[in-house]
């Protein structure tokens, strides 16, 4: 009904059948509170009224692949018939995305923006990005890519960031100064260099699991829950590596990787509805 002014949190808690969620033409609406979404929701309106989204509001949206906002929205806008952006803040991507750009005027991503885009395989930042944070869940059960660079604007990533993400086998932080919680990186199996070519102070809470190495400078300062523990997991950057060229430095990451590879075949060969609102 366009009387509605709030959609109150788990309102749709249970309702497996609801697949659309639309606003009368005339609608009041200005704030869906935390869970509100159900798992099978496929299209979602955004009338021009809305003018707050609760952060938790898209956790459970793992099916939502069509979003409509409308154009008179003084809040929100969709970007690239994909992101729902608010301001500087990534909210939700749909989650049938195959590939994805992060504009460089975005500073954070938000609670699980892109979490469960299962089809999402590359992720990349446009140049001169002015990304500084990403949440937690942001990127979990996404496939992602091979390698995955960060930009140098990035300076904390919450828990759970890149949960599970099955492709990547080496990430590369570009900025001088992170840090980065734990199980940010967790269950990603694949995962065999983390790399830190311009930092001077880095914070690595996530687990360091015996088959990933982390390179950084030789004078980068660097502290963790597990940094003391698993020192032989860390390696200095040799001086030809010490660059800030994003693309010669993943080459050099791509000959760590083999290397590491190469490692591991060793050990393991010696160890054997819709609904009208």
């Amino acid at each position: 009904p366009s009387s509605v002014k709030i959609l109150k949190s788990y309102c749709f808690s249970g309702c497996k059948n609801l697949e659309s969620i639309k606003f009368e033409e005339n609608s009041q609406i200005e704030n869906i509170e935390s869970w509100i979404l159900c798992d099978n929701l496929k299209t979602l309106e955004i009338p021009k009224t809305l003018k707050r989204l609760n952060i938790d509001a898209f956790s459970l949206a793992n099916s939502l692949v069509n979003l409509e906002v409308s154009p008179e929205n003084e809040v929100f806008k969709y970007v690239d018939n994909s992101m729902l952006i608010e301001g500087s803040c990534i909210w939700f991507c749909r989650r049938n995305v195959t590939e994805v750009v992060i504009p460089n005027y975005i500073t954070e991503i938000g609670l699980n923006a892109f979490n469960k885009c299962k089809n999402l395989v590359s992720i990349s930042f446009e140049e001169n990005s002015s990304l500084e944070s990403i949440y937690k869940n942001a990127f979990e059960d996404v496939p992602g890519q091979e390698n995955l660079v960060i930009p140098a604007s990035v300076k904390y990533l919450s828990k759970y960031v890149f949960l599970n993400m099955e492709n990547v086998k080496t990430i590369v932080f570009l900025g001088e100064e992170v840090e980065i919680s734990k199980g940010c990186f967790g269950c990603c199996s694949n995962l065999v260099s983390v790399s830190f070519p311009n930092a001077k102070k880095i914070v690595y809470n996530n687990e360091i699991p015996k088959e990933t190495k982390i390179y950084l400078k030789k004078d980068a300062e660097i502290t963790g829950d597990e940094v003391d523990e698993k020192k032989e997991n860390i390696e200095f950057i040799i001086e030809k590596q010490e660059s800030k060229n994003e693309e010669n430095f993943v080459l050099d990451q791509d000959q760590q990787l083999k290397e590491a590879q190469n490692q591991e075949t060793n050990e393991n060969n010696s160890s054997k509805c819709c609904l009208l609102i």
